[in-house]
This record gives C-alpha cells, sequence and structure tokens, in this order.
C-alpha cells in the first residue's frame, strides 16, 4: 500500500494538471464560440438594417412618384 500511495503521490499532480489544462481549453472553446455567436448576431442585425434602410428609400420613392402623378395630372 505504501508504494500506492507513493505511485499516487507522483501521479496526481500530473493528472490534476491535465484536468486543469483541458479545463482552460474547454473555457476557451467556450469564449470563441461566444465571440462567434456574438460577431454573427452582429452581422445579421447590420444586414437586417441595410435591408430594411433599403426598403424605406424605396417606399419613399414610390411615395413621392405617386405625389409627383398625383400634382402632375
Amino acid at each position: 500500500s505504501t508504494v500506492l500511495i507513493l505511485l499516487g503521490e507522483k501521479l496526481a499532480p500530473h493528472i490534476l494538471e491535465s484536468r486543469f489544462s483541458c479545463f482552460i481549453s474547454s473555457l476557451m472553446y467556450v469564449k470563441l464560440l461566444c465571440v462567434f455567436y456574438i460577431y454573427w448576431f452582429l452581422w445579421l442585425f447590420l444586414f437586417e438594417l441595410l435591408v430594411s434602410t433599403f426598403s424605406i428609400i424605396k417606399l419613399a420613392c414610390l411615395q413621392l412618384s405617386l405625389l409627383y402623378m398625383f400634382f402632375s395630372i
């Protein structure tokens, strides 16, 4: 049993270190995933904003042309 205790004392720091580094790498993975999702939603928001701006401009041009047709009659 003394051999097992000595073996455990030798191996325990390495096991803890590998688990800790695995935990750190999983934290980095989660961080990268969060950053990816934030940029993805930001890009989608900007794209929607661009599309809605173009549709508002198109609607305004349509209304102006209708007003022009109404007043030119």
